[in-house]
């Protein structure tokens, strides 16, 4: 299966791009974006080792390492707009697509586990 046409990859590289381009950084915050983007390359990563494995159990075992770092995406997003280190119009529209895509990776995982994905 090639990760590319799964929707939760597309809207996880949407994340990413989002998040690198989109999210505003004040200064001296460097650690928090570094960090929270890197957790964003993960989601999309992950997803796409998943996809290459061999059975269901792996590909469920990436998506759950996914959709923690989906969740350390949208705590940092959280937690920098709350402490005014991360700013932007579109940041609201960031964490909703974070959480949109936490749900499509929990939905997409229990397929899985069921043996209904591939």
């Amino acid at each position: 299966m090639r990760c590319e046409h799964l929707v939760v990859w597309q809207r996880a590289v949407e994340l990413v791009t989002r998040v690198y381009r989109d999210v505003e950084v004040a200064r001296g915050e460097s650690d928090l974006v570094r960090q929270m983007r890197s957790a964003a390359v993960s989601i999309a990563s992950n997803i796409a080792e998943g996809c290459q494995r061999e059975g269901d159990a792996e590909f469920a075992h990436f998506l759950s390492i996914a959709c923690g770092s989906c969740a350390e995406v949208e705590c940092q997003l959280r937690l920098g707009k709350r402490i005014g280190a991360l700013r932007g119009r579109t940041l609201p529209d960031i964490i909703v697509l974070s959480q949109e895509v936490g749900w499509m990776l929990r939905a997409l995982g229990r397929r899985v586990r069921s043996g209904n994905s591939r």
